[in-house]
């Protein structure tokens, strides 16, 4: 994205604005932002953003941050947003303008106030796989102490001889796709108090420095874990959100299932839920279930971050019985899927059916989900998203969906399997439309209008209702598109057509322009379509006519030759002309006049004319004079 106006300009209006907008009316208190904010002074920082994860257990809270280090002091800022948070990613290279009180930046509503700078360079979720080489630095604040040994948090974390520390159960629950290895460094002393300004990234960049002090190759480790006291930030732990490389805070050194919540965080897992409870899910480390001990994840963290293969899931398409294997035994093992999807119709999302068993790792979760089929919801693909605890049926009980017409029933179970009962009455299963452009690609002038035939197709099975569309478009800034009809209603099966007219800025440069027609049903998520346009600007391809009439004058007296022509024409004006002399530029009037005083007694000269036009088109050569030079003069 390219700012138009100077930074300076942007930056005086960018505060004029925000100002305006931040502004309370004077018989209300005014909020935490705007106290911050009216206490700040502007600024602009440019940095990676780092989202970041706390969590309260204590009293079942979390808290979605973000923060950002400016390139050029190396300050570290946590970003407050007036309202919208925009979706920012670990690892985004941003520029963002605000103002800035201590190491808080507040940023006012507003699409200006945030510029993603690499908004390709970030790659799309890919399943979490190989060692992951962490470092574990354990730092004291000046007033108290860790209270775990070295070796303590070592075995938590790498070297649990009883199978308890965090590399164990990532291992097993990954089908060993996924490992933890490293080392455990310090205790450093860093110089904060532990009372004083809650600051994760001020004290990890100086439990850094210390362990670099201390001869530490901290470089070589993409994760890093910091381990310190309690202190006065009201979280339990902290840990950054996906990327390859990241970082978690942990302040109760004893708790490994603190360990595990958190580099589930880096890894790329949001919280397991429930309806109403952000940590509702006792199934799984990223709920809150208040034990010490690792255990296994839920089956659709284990499918989110690739750890199951194709052979362990089962996508159901019709009624019936189903088995379902322990999740918690090696899907190699298995003699059955060990997770059942089942799509969710009216919102996109899937039902995922497993079977916990106290086996492995699951025998250290909540023991009232023990030979029970666990039902949860939650939205399967490259975003994470959390994942919601919705029932933990035993056998004769029941899950229903009245709105898709879905049951799921346990029927019976054993150590080696569940029977799972899937019912899907004739309830319409929403498809999306299918969109065509005719002709997608089309050439024009700039400010002309091209107009492009959008059909629409509902793909909606025989069951389904009609559905009423509603087309739109997207279209580059300065741009003019309309859609007639903008409104289409069309049964299954059914195809109906739509007119866009996309209109280009007159001053818009040659080049390729993409526009998109959107096609959508209200709340329907996946009655939702697509398509692309393009509006290619084809710069001026049209030469002038050839100037015509060359005449040629020899003034004996100035030893001059004065050459005369008659205008040539184009559609976008005649630039100038290129006189030829015996076959060699020597002259690029503007007018239709030239004179060569490049003399020389006795020489023979021909001449002719092109015209050009702005774009560089240029004519046919003019008809061709000969002249001959005598007398003295001179010489060339």
């Amino acid at each position: 994205m390219r700012l138009v106006l100077s930074v300076r300009v942007c930056t005086a209006l960018f505060v004029v604005l925000v100002v305006a907008l931040v502004a309370s009316p004077a018989a209300q208190s005014p909020t935490a932002f705007e106290r911050g904010w009216q206490a700040g002074t502007p600024a602009t920082v440019t940095g990676l953003v780092t989202a970041v994860y706390g969590d309260d257990f204590v009293n079942g809270r979390s808290e979605l941050a973000h923060w950002i280090r400016d390139e050029r002091t190396g300050q570290h800022f946590t970003l407050e947003f007036q309202h919208d948070v925009p979706g920012l990613r670990t690892g985004q290279r941003v520029r963002v303008q605000g103002r800035a009180n201590g190491n808080q930046l507040y940023l006012a509503d507003g699409a200006s106030t945030v510029t993603t700078l690499n908004p390709n360079q970030l790659p799309a979720a890919t399943a979490v796989t190989g060692d992951q080489k962490t470092l574990v630095i354990v730092a004291n604040f000046t007033d108290v102490n860790v209270t775990c040994s070295i070796a303590s948090i070592t075995d938590i974390m790498f070297t649990d001889p009883n199978g308890q520390s965090v590399d164990g159960v990532y291992r097993d629950n990954s089908n060993d796709c996924v490992s933890f290895s490293g080392t455990v460094v310090g205790p450093y002393t860093i110089d904060f108090p532990s009372t004083g300004v809650c600051d994760p990234a001020l004290w990890a960049e100086a439990a850094q420095a210390a362990a670099v002090a201390a001869g530490v190759n901290t470089a070589s480790y993409p994760r890093k874990v910091y381990v310190l006291p309690a202190n006065s930030c009201p979280m339990s732990g902290y840990g950054s959100v996906g990327g390859a490389t990241s970082e978690a805070w942990v302040f109760n050194c004893g708790i490994r299932r603190l360990y595990q919540h958190e580099l589930g965080h880096n890894l790329g897992m949001m919280h397991a839920s429930s309806p109403g409870n952000e940590y509702g899910d006792n199934t799984d480390p990223m709920g809150i279930y208040v034990i010490q001990k690792v255990f296994g994840f839920n089956a659709p963290h284990r499918q989110q971050m690739g750890w199951l293969p194709d052979t362990a899931v089962h996508v159901i398409s019709a009624s019936g019985v189903h088995e379902v294997a322990p999740l918690a035994i090696g899907s190699a093992s298995a003699a059955a899927p060990q997770t059942l999807l089942i799509r969710k119709p009216d919102t996109g999302e899937y039902y995922s059916v497993a079977y916990r068993y106290p086996v492995e790792y699951d025998r250290y979760m909540d023991g009232q989900f023990f030979y029970r089929s666990t039902v949860h919801r939650y939205s399967p693909g490259p975003t994470a998203f959390n994942t919601y605890l919705l029932a933990g049926l035993a056998d004769s009980e029941t899950f229903t969906d009245a709105a898709n017409g879905i049951t799921v029933t346990q029927v019976a179970h054993d150590s080696t399997r569940a029977l799972v009962r899937v019912e899907l009455s004739s309830v319409c299963d929403p498809t999306p439309p299918s969109v065509s452009v005719t002709p997608a690609v089309q050439d024009g002038r700039a400010g002309t209008s091209l107009t492009y035939a959008v059909a629409v197709a509902n793909n909606d099975a025989t069951t389904c209702p009609a559905s009423t569309f509603t087309v739109s478009g997207a279209s580059p800034s300065g741009w003019t598109l309309s859609i007639t009809p903008s409104v289409l209603t069309l049964g299954p099966g059914s195809t109906a057509n739509a007119m866009v007219t996309l209109t280009s800025p007159a001053a818009a440069p040659a080049g390729r322009y993409d526009a998109a027609v959107n096609v959508g049903e209200g709340a329907t998520a996946s009655h939702a379509a697509s398509a692309a346009v393009t509006y290619t600007i084809v710069g001026d391809t049209t030469a002038p006519t050839t100037p015509g009439n060359l005449r040629a004058t020899v003034r004996q007296k100035q030893k001059q030759v004065q050459l005369t022509w008659t205008a040539a024409t184009d559609s976008n004006g005649v630039a100038g002309y290129i006189v030829e002399r015996n076959g060699v530029s020597v002259g690029s009037p503007a007018s239709t006049t030239w004179i060569d005083s490049a003399w020389s007694a006795g020489s023979t000269l021909t001449y002719s004319v092109i015209a050009y036009d702005a774009a560089g088109n240029r004519s046919a050569r003019s008809n061709s004079v000969t002249v001959t030079l005598s007398g003295g003069g001179k010489g060339r």
